[in-house]
């Protein structure tokens, strides 16, 4: 069977049989269940045509796979994905990429855990075309610096540490373009000075995500425990025997329409005379003030801020909805080009769903955990700044006036009353 229209191939735990013979395919996808025998090679792809690459493979499985495109190079390969599942594969990544010479999308991940895989010094020729890049912290300072990467993510190990942030992203500076994405490693305790340090280093930063983590252990190739938390089974039963089930049921549990409710009012003066709507004692709340507190100045173009809290502390909590209401609408006056916004778990997600009148915040939409429909949605208006007091009269401008020479302030009335100061 000929199959010369084939594009995109997905294979999951299968065992592959014809073993030589290229399919001019633009994708291909590999997930686990090769059964290869040892230094056999495998030809599924044709190297000339492949687009696309994603590998989620056992130990001794990758290794068949890219010896099989030969030795020569793959023009059209833009994107690789490969997650390790042995850290003795490792080795055998990086002399592929030098035979990618178009490569723009690199993801390194692992499924163990394991913080202990070695990258190799790589020539400052490989993939210099590289635009977007994620893997652990060793993958990302080897291949960041003087390639024209623009996106970043780096993936958290088991023994990541908050003060080998910092370093990290100084070699993130040092890109060949200005990184416009950043997914930082998770930071247990995040703290004012560094922050400061790393967001000054990406002035033209679109996208920021802090990852806050506690006690919590972090694998590698996570960004957060919720992703590999266990759900807690439904046990309710349902009875389909009953024909009258539905039919005291109020409008609204049976509607999948948007509520008619009118969206919650948010105004909110401009960061000059704003002031910090949250009090609370969580990473998030103290982040969130230093920002609208003038302390920590993100890129003026910044569109995306992701605040995720990975484990709420014992002694902390969350922002409440009318905290994320309050900060959502300073945060988008100052930064007027902010179009979503996360505060600790990710339900507590804000997008603008429209730009409103000139000057104004826009209308935003939540998903907050425990909102009704109509809180999960607000309209941003720029409050009129109070007009300026004239300045106070000083007592040392007229009785203790330090230069005879300079003429007083034009009145033309002046009341004088005695009494205490």
């Amino acid at each position: 069977m000929s199959l010369t229209r084939l594009d995109d191939l997905t294979l999951s735990d299968c065992d592959i049989v014809a073993r030589k013979g290229f399919l001019a395919l633009g994708s291909l996808t590999i997930k686990s269940g090769l059964d290869t025998a040892e230094g056999e090679s495998l030809q599924i792809a044709s190297p000339e045509s492949l687009r696309a690459l994603n590998l989620d493979l056992c130990h001794s499985q990758i290794h068949p796979l890219l010896t099989g495109f030969g030795p020569g190079i793959l023009p059209q390969l833009v994107h690789l994905s490969i997650t390790f599942r042995d850290v003795g594969d490792s080795d055998k990544v990086f002399p592929f990429l030098d035979r990618c010479p178009g490569l723009e999308s690199l993801e390194i991940l692992t499924s163990t855990g394991q913080s202990t895989l070695q990258f190799p010094v790589v020539h400052s020729g490989t993939v210099p075309l590289l635009r977007t890049l994620t893997g652990p912290p060793e993958l990302i300072q080897s291949l960041t610096p003087n390639r024209p990467v623009t996106g970043v993510t780096v993936l958290s190990t088991n023994r990541d540490h908050s003060d080998d942030v910092l370093p990290l992203c100084m070699e993130i500076s040092r890109s060949a373009r200005p990184i416009q994405s950043l997914v930082l490693p998770v930071i247990d305790y995040p703290t004012l000075g560094p922050l400061v340090a790393i967001v000054g280093l990406f002035p033209d930063l679109r996208e920021l995500h802090i990852v806050i983590g506690g006690d919590e252990f972090t694998v590698l190739g996570s960004h957060s425990w919720w992703e590999h938390a266990s759900s807690p089974a439904d046990t309710r039963s349902v009875d389909l025997c009953d024909d009258a089930v539905f039919d005291d049921m109020a409008a609204d549990d049976i509607s999948d329409t948007e509520s008619d409710e009118p969206p919650t009012v948010i105004r909110a003066h401009t960061k000059e005379r704003s002031a910090p709507p949250v009090s609370g004692n969580s990473d998030i709340h103290y982040i969130v003030r230093w920002i609208l507190g003038g302390l920590l100045s993100l890129s003026p173009g910044i569109e995306v801020l992701l605040l995720e809290q990975q484990k709420e502390r014992s002694w902390s909590r969350q922002l409440s909805l009318t905290e994320q209401q309050q900060a959502v609408a300073a945060l988008s006056l100052m930064y007027p080009h902010l179009c979503q916004v996360q505060f600790g778990r990710p339900g507590n997600n804000w997008k603008r769903t429209g730009t409103g009148t000139a000057g104004s915040g826009g209308s935003w939409k939540g998903d907050a955990e425990s909102s009704t429909p109509q809180q999960s949605r607000i309209i941003v208006e720029k409050l009129a700044s109070p007009p300026l007091a004239p300045p106070p009269l000083a007592r040392t401008s007229i009785t203790e006036r330090p230069d005879p020479n300079r003429r007083g302030p034009s009145l033309r009335v002046v009341t004088v009353q005695a009494g205490w100061y």
